[in-house]
C-alpha cells in the first residue's frame, strides 16, 4: 500500500501507531461474535432438546 495515497484510512494510520492495539480489537470482536454463534447454536440445540 503507498503511504502517499490519501484514501489511506484512519485504521491504517491506528494500525502503524499501535499494531497491537489493533490485533487486541480485531481479536475482540472475533470473540465476541463466536460468542454469539455459540449461544445462538446452544439455543437451536436447548429447542431441539426440550421439544
Amino acid at each position: 500500500m503507498n503511504p502517499e495515497d490519501p484514501r489511506g484510512n484512519v485504521q491504517t494510520s491506528a494500525q502503524k501507531r499501535d499494531p497491537w492495539m489493533t490485533r487486541l480489537h480485531s481479536a475482540r470482536k472475533f470473540l465476541k461474535e463466536e460468542h454469539a454463534h455459540r449461544a445462538y447454536l446452544f439455543a437451536e440445540y436447548s429447542k431441539h432438546v426440550k421439544g
